[in-house]
Parts: C-alpha cells; sequence; structure tokens
C-alpha cells in the first residue's frame, strides 16, 4: 500500500510541475533516505497537436487578431479544444472572442472579472481541464444547422467521465456557449468602473447642473457604492428620457468628457441593467 501511494506522489508531482524540466524527489522513511535518479518530463501536451499545420495557422491569427472569421470551417469539437486551449493559457480574451454573445454573457469590459470571479466559470474549467488532459473520446451531435453538442470525455480502467458542451454557429462560426456558467448574483460597481474611471460627475435638475470633479470627493461618494451589485438587463434598447425621481435630476459619469454612466437610467459603460433601489438612493444625495 505505501508502495503505490508513494508511485502516486511521484506521478501527481510529475504532472504538476510542468514540461522542460528535471525532476529530483526524495523519500524519507524512519531508516532510509531513496534519491531517485532526475527524470526528463515528456513533451508539453497541447489540445492542438491533431491540428493541420493551416488549422493552426488560422488559430494563430486568431490569437493574434481576436477575429473569429479566422475560425470558418472549424468543427465544433476543434472550437471545444481552442477552448481548453486558451484555458491552459489563461487567454480569457481569447475566451471571449471564441463565447456565444447573448444577453446573459456580460459585456466584454466586465467578462475577465465575471470569469475569473469566485462566482465564474474559471475555477471549474481548470478542474476540466486536469481531467481532460488525458481524453481519449469526443463527439459531435446536431441539433440542426446552427446548433450543436460537442462531447469531451476520457475512459481508463473503470474510470470514465465525459462533459458535453454546446455550441451555436454565428456568421459561419461555430461559438462555445457559456453565459449558463455565470451566476447571476450580479456584478459589483467597482468591476465596471475602475478607480480612475470616472473623472466628473455631472448633477442637476431644471437646467441647473452642478459638476463634481475633485478626485477625493468623487472617490467619497463612489466608497458608498462600490460593492452594490447589478444584473444586466436583457433589454439594452435605448430608453426614453424619463424623470424617474427626484423632479427628474440627471446624474451622468464622464471619464473626461466622454459620458461613460447614465445613473438615472441604470445605463454603466454603455450597458443596461436592472432597478437597483440601493444605488438609487446613492444616486438621490447627489440631487438634494
Amino acid at each position: 500500500m505505501k508502495k503505490t501511494i508513494f508511485y502516486l506522489v511521484i506521478f501527481l508531482l510529475f504532472v504538476s510541475i510542468g514540461s522542460n524540466v528535471l525532476i529530483y524527489i526524495k523519500l524519507k522513511t524512519e531508516n532510509h533516505t531513496t534519491q531517485l535518479k532526475p527524470v526528463k518530463s515528456p513533451k508539453q501536451f497541447s489540445f492542438i497537436a491533431t491540428f493541420s499545420k493551416e488549422d493552426k495557422h488560422k488559430y494563430s491569427n486568431f490569437l493574434k487578431e481576436g477575429d473569429s472569421n479566422e475560425l470558418k470551417g472549424f468543427t465544433p469539437t476543434q472550437t471545444l479544444l481552442i477552448y481548453f486551449d486558451m484555458v491552459q493559457k489563461d487567454n480569457i480574451n481569447g475566451i471571449y472572442n471564441l463565447t456565444y454573445k447573448d444577453d446573459r454573457l456580460p459585456t466584454k469590459d466586465n467578462f475577465n472579472y465575471a470569469y475569473t470571479s469566485s462566482d465564474g466559470p474559471y475555477n471549474n474549467s481548470k478542474i476540466d481541464l486536469l481531467i481532460y488532459r488525458y481524453y481519449n473520446k469526443t463527439e459531435e451531435t446536431f441539433e440542426n444547422d446552427n446548433k450543436a453538442s460537442a462531447t469531451i470525455g476520457i475512459s481508463t480502467g473503470t474510470f470514465t467521465t465525459s462533459t458535453i458542451y454546446s455550441f451555436k454557429k454565428n456568421a459561419d462560426v461555430w461559438q462555445i456557449e457559456l453565459s449558463h456558467l455565470f451566476k447571476v448574483n450580479g456584478i459589483s460597481f467597482d468591476a465596471i468602473y475602475t478607480d480612475k474611471d470616472i473623472t466628473k460627475i455631472v448633477y442637476g435638475k431644471n437646467g441647473n447642473f452642478k459638476e463634481l470633479t475633485d478626485p477625493e470627493n468623487i472617490n467619497n461618494w463612489v466608497n458608498n457604492v462600490r460593492k452594490i451589485k447589478f444584473i444586466r438587463d436583457e433589454n439594452q434598447e435605448d430608453r426614453e428620457v424619463l424623470l424617474l425621481f427626484d423632479d427628474g435630476c440627471s446624474v451622468k459619469a464622464y471619464h473626461n468628457n466622454k459620458e461613460i454612466g447614465d445613473f438615472k437610467h441604470l445605463k454603466l459603460k454603455d450597458e443596461y441593467y436592472k432597478s437597483n433601489t440601493e444605488f438609487d438612493e446613492q444616486v438621490k444625495t447627489l440631487c438634494k
């Protein structure tokens, strides 16, 4: 039993350290110390190793340009392997470009934060990466011309597991569906706006407007809303000008002279979010 555990520990250490290194392992027991000879790890694994030279070139262009048109002609299975390759490389921007966009998916500005947050799919994707590093099964199923699924699995001895990923075609390119992996508990204000995003807040009503430009005063107000969370509204159509509270008080945020937020309509960085009473109360304090 001890011998089995010993070899298992060596194997796990060997895999976790990575490629192109020499490994020295010492096992100390009560009576003696055993030193193993250095072992060179095998060639680094790649999820795209089976791609043709032409497909690898297209994928390389996709990584450089972020243009999904480079992936025209790729199958759902190839797209899945590309996804795992980018998970392995922590290429979050690439994952966003590979993902099918719907109303539930975080915006490009918020995707990195949402994907890597404790509630996002990052941690689970890393676990899947470790499992399917040794995959030996893939399978595709097409529901119609624009919707498909790809299964990746591993079977070794009595252990078998697989995961099904969904895909939709957008402009003749298969894109992976990930929006269902994001919990709808919202995104915080400080994830939408960085500390230096807001350089000016303009507020007022009835044609009488004031400007908040002092960084300290802006930060004092932002600190009151920093951890408030917002849920993206499925309806992203432009809102009509409505007098929502405080006799039509308008509150807008700017970066230099560019508008980056309409707090009355809950439009934050060009995205509309659902009504938030806690945030509205803080906005009203500027209109008193």
